[in-house]
C-alpha cells in the first residue's frame, strides 16, 4: 500500500505550494502466520521521492486552467543507483471546458518532464511530453465519473536526433469520485491497455484524498 502525505500552504486564493513525500508500507494487512510466511515476514514502510509542488488555478473565460509545477528528489535505490538518477522537474497545465445545459466536462493536460541523473549516458531518457484527454462527468455534489486517455507520451532518449521519439504503450484510466465530506475524498478505479486487453495490464485500485 502506497500512498503521500504532503503539506499545503496557500500563497493566495489562486496560488499553493506543498510538500510531500511518497510513503509505502509492505504486506499492511497480513496478520496470520500463513501471509507472514507468503510475505518473507517482511512488514515494513518506507518513506522515499520527496517533493516540492506549485500550483496556480484560474479561470479563462468559462475554462477552468490549473497550472502545476514540480521538483521530484529520487531517494529509492533503484532509481539512485541502477538509473542514476538524481530527480525530475515537471510542468504541466490543465484545460476543463464547460458544456453549456450538461454535467460533462472535457478537458486536456500538457504536460513536460526533464529527469536529471548523476552521470549524462548515451540512451537515456533526456525529456517526455504527454498529452491527456479526459472527460469528467458530475452526477451530482458527491459522485463524479472521470475518464483518462493517455495515447499520447513520448519519449526522447538522449544520442537520438531532435525528432525521434519513443512512444509509450496506450492506457486509459477510469473510476468513480466520491466526495465522502468536504476533506475526505475516494476514488476507485481501474487503468488498463485499450489494445491490448488482458488481466495482467489491468490495474484497479483506490485511492484517497484527506486533508487535515
Amino acid at each position: 500500500m502506497s500512498g503521500t502525505v504532503a503539506v499545503a500552504y496557500r500563497l493566495s486564493a489562486r496560488d499553493s505550494l506543498s510538500f510531500g513525500t511518497g510513503v509505502a508500507i509492505a504486506t499492511p494487512f497480513q496478520t496470520t502466520q500463513e501471509d507472514l510466511k507468503n510475505s518473507n515476514g517482511k512488514r515494513g514502510s518506507s518513506v522515499s521521492e520527496p517533493y516540492l509542488d506549485y500550483s496556480r488555478g484560474f479561470r479563462t473565460g468559462s475554462i477552468q486552467n490549473v497550472f502545476d509545477t514540480s521538483w521530484t528528489q529520487y531517494t529509492r535505490p533503484v532509481y539512485t543507483d541502477t538509473y542514476k538518477l538524481v530527480g525530475a522537474y515537471d510542468v504541466n497545465h490543465t484545460l476543463m471546458f464547460s458544456v453549456p445545459n450538461s454535467n460533462w466536462e472535457p478537458g486536456v493536460n500538457f504536460d513536460l518532464t526533464l529527469p536529471f541523473y548523476k552521470e549524462n549516458e548515451s540512451g537515456q531518457n533526456d525529456y517526455s511530453v504527454a498529452v491527456y484527454p479526459m472527460v469528467e462527468y458530475a452526477f451530482n455534489d458527491r459522485y463524479s465519473f472521470r475518464t483518462v486517455f493517455r495515447p499520447f507520451i513520448f519519449d526522447h532518449n538522449r544520442g537520438d536526433a531532435s525528432t525521434t521519439f519513443v512512444q509509450e504503450k496506450y492506457t486509459q484510466s477510469m473510476g468513480l469520485g466520491i466526495a465522502v465530506t468536504r476533506d475526505l475524498y475516494l476514488y476507485p478505479n481501474i487503468q488498463f491497455q485499450p489494445l491490448d486487453m488482458s488481466a495482467d495490464k489491468t490495474n484497479v485500485a483506490i485511492s484517497m484524498n484527506l486533508n487535515i
